[in-house]
């Protein structure tokens, strides 16, 4: 069994952005690139993509293996449906997954590696990004909270494991997990490192 799996939430439909936000240009390159980008030199990591909406003009567009792509039929539901797509097709063979929404460009490969760094110290715990008074994603959870993740319905993703159980919860600042892009405005804000 491996010990880790990244998995890059981008099923959505993106209806508050009024496109394929995964595709929006940042920087010259895909939003979503960006994303996948930061994940792949992740140290022994699976990177896998949750994909819903518009799914084969995203993965056209995109630098990814066809095998690393797990196809979410019920994104309409949520990311609830995303979270249990990707666990339903990894809790056999992985320890614990790392996941990453697509509309989170700031986050970088280097607060990735420290996260999973300060999830192995403690294993059994989940380890999640803290940002402004609240927990999320990126956030990393082990086999024992595959269960939770797979009871998730809705349009309620991960956070709600997080904050229900925030006792087996290990934290580390992350502040730019706090910025999301939801709206095509938001992209001409966006302060990234070239």
């Amino acid at each position: 069994m491996s010990p880790l799996a990244v998995v890059i939430l981008a099923a959505g439909e993106a209806r508050r952005f009024g496109s394929a936000k995964q595709l929006a240009q940042v920087q010259g390159k895909p939003m979503l690139q960006h994303v996948l980008e930061t994940c792949p030199r992740l140290d022994k990591a699976h990177l896998f993509v949750v994909l819903g909406a518009k799914g084969e003009e995203i993965q056209s567009q995109l630098k990814i293996d066809k095998h690393q792509i797990i196809s979410n039929p019920e994104w309409q539901e949520g990311i609830s449906s995303s979270v249990r797509a990707a666990t339903k097709q990894l809790e056999t063979k992985y320890q614990a997954i790392l996941f990453v929404a697509g509309d989170q460009p700031l986050i970088l490969e280097e607060q990735l590696k420290k996260l999973i760094i300060k999830w192995q110290e403690s294993p059994d715990l989940m380890c999640a990004a803290s940002y402004m008074d609240t927990v999320g994603v990126p956030a990393i959870f082990p086999q024992p909270f595959f269960a939770k993740l797979l009871e998730l319905q809705g349009d309620r993703g991960a956070k709600k494991v997080l904050v229900e159980n925030s006792h087996s919860v290990q934290l580390l600042e992350i502040p730019e997990a706090a910025i999301d892009i939801d709206h095509p405005a938001n992209i001409s804000c966006l302060d990234m490192p070239i």
